[in-house]
């Protein structure tokens, strides 16, 4: 058996992407939901967790460059292991935003390049327009929130 360097290694190890996204809340307990300019999905504020940065860190950023919010964000209410293509998995992970006051909401500002609109839902019509996976990740958060705990799922799925 070969000893592999620290370079081989690291180069060998399995590429796993991380995404961040941040459900918010208005005072009547409608959610935050954003059209994106570039796909016809829906989404919550949130990307791809870049560098060296945290989730929490990405989930902060992407909201202030997706609506121009500089808030802090709270804890993780869900971690979702998903298949996003044949070979590659990712980590999707929500975070509590909390509620936005008037005055946070009078000051969205939604970046042209990123996002179209943006609109507080009450949760039947949010989940309807973010898709299967991606509404069941949103459920278990909405479930994590309510029972202050964390969950773990697979492909939108309690395991």
């Amino acid at each position: 058996m070969t000893k592999l360097s620290r370079e081989e290694y690291l180069a060998s190890l399995a590429t796993k992407v991380t995404a961040a996204g941040v459900l918010f809340f208005n005072e009547q307990g409608e959610i935050l939901v954003l059209q994106p300019s570039y796909k016809e999905a829906r989404e919550i504020p949130g990307g791809m967790v870049e560098g060296l940065e945290s989730p929490r860190q990405a989930a902060k950023r992407e909201t202030l460059e997706e609506i121009g919010l500089d808030v802090e964000i709270g804890r993780l209410l869900c971690i979702d292991n998903k298949r996003i293509a044949e070979h590659v998995d990712s980590y999707q992970m929500i975070f509590d935003g909390g509620v936005l006051s008037v005055d946070q909401i009078a000051a969205i500002t939604p970046c042209p390049k990123e996002i179209a609109h943006y609109s507080f839902l009450p949760e039947a019509e949010a989940l309807v327009f973010l898709g299967e996976v991606k509404t069941q990740r949103i459920k278990m958060a909405l479930h994590a929130k309510a029972e202050n705990t964390t969950y773990y799922l697979e492909n939108g799925r309690t395991v």
